[in-house]
């Protein structure tokens, strides 16, 4: 499955469109061993956000829209002041401060986090998720 893919049941006559941000590079100290609490590290970060486009399509306004380097620069944010031991804890929190803080116009979000050097022989480890609005 591609990394950051918004996956949603196909319901006739709604319209599902996706905002993206793909390998967005953070860094957090996150991990359960002592010396990965030590010094920040480096994560990557894919987002997919279910989203209408077509009101800002027409009227091409940003206010209309996700606007994507906001949600990558919250993520940051969020990524630099935390103190998790899971990379799913982290990805868990995101989707959540996405769905709040960007409002009705996004309807669900995919967050994947991968960590790079997490195991010896492996490019990542990772973790992806998926929630909506209830």
């Amino acid at each position: 499955m591609e990394a950051g893919k918004v996956l949603l049941p196909s319901t006739p006559g709604v319209r599902m469109d996706r905002v993206f941000i793909e390998g967005l590079d953070i860094e957090a100290i996150i991990g359960v061993h002592e010396w990965e609490r030590t010094a920040a590290q480096p994560l990557v970060v894919d987002v997919g956000m279910a989203v209408d486009a077509s009101v800002p399509a027409r009227s091409d306004a940003v206010d209309e829209t996700v606007d994507y380097a906001a949600v990558a620069e919250a993520i940051g944010e969020l990524a630099e002041s935390s103190r998790y031991q899971l990379i799913e804890t982290l990805a868990e929190e995101a989707a959540a401060m996405i769905l709040e803080r960007f409002g009705p116009k996004v309807t669900a979000v995919t967050v994947s986090v991968r960590k790079p050097r997490a195991i010896p022989n492996a490019r990542n480890a990772g973790v992806e998720i998926t929630r909506s609005r209830a």
